[in-house]
């Protein structure tokens, strides 16, 4: 990770075999990312949380490839979709994605694209607790 991220952890997994309905890749040690979107100031995705990167359709993965450079900020946009209660809403989640994206240094028109496909055909929740937009 370069010195700019505001990742504060590296992105470790470990790799189980694959099941198409399955998400093969565990993360061994908590995932922490700094971000400007939440009160909080920070996103704790915890050990042992279990992803696919991006849950998009194969024929996608021309172009958004699943392991691209931008897999931690997908490992984050996917906790922030799957927590439960969730700390912010969808519109959030998204805005996070896109910073993150930009601190690992993912091209302006791919991050750009993918904020969009997240904006436009992801799931759509609120926050449990009342968080400022």
């Amino acid at each position: 990770m370069t010195n700019e991220t505001r990742f504060k952890t590296e992105l470790i997994l470990r790799v189980h075999p694959r099941s198409i309905r399955n998400r093969p890749y565990e993360l061994e040690r908590d995932l922490v990312y700094e971000t400007d979107v939440l009160p909080s100031g920070l996103v704790i995705v915890p050990a042992g949380y279990c992803t696919d990167f991006a849950s998009t359709p194969r024929w996608t993965w021309r172009i958004f490839p699943p392991g691209g450079k931008y897999r931690a900020a997908a490992v984050v946009h996917d906790w922030l979709v799957d927590e439960s209660p969730h700390t912010c809403t969808s519109k959030q989640a998204a805005r996070i994605f896109r910073e993150a994206m930009t601190d690992l240094g993912v091209k302006r028109w791919r991050r750009a694209a993918m904020y969009r496909a997240v904006r436009m055909f992801g799931p759509r929740f609120k926050a449990y607790i009342a968080v400022n937009e």
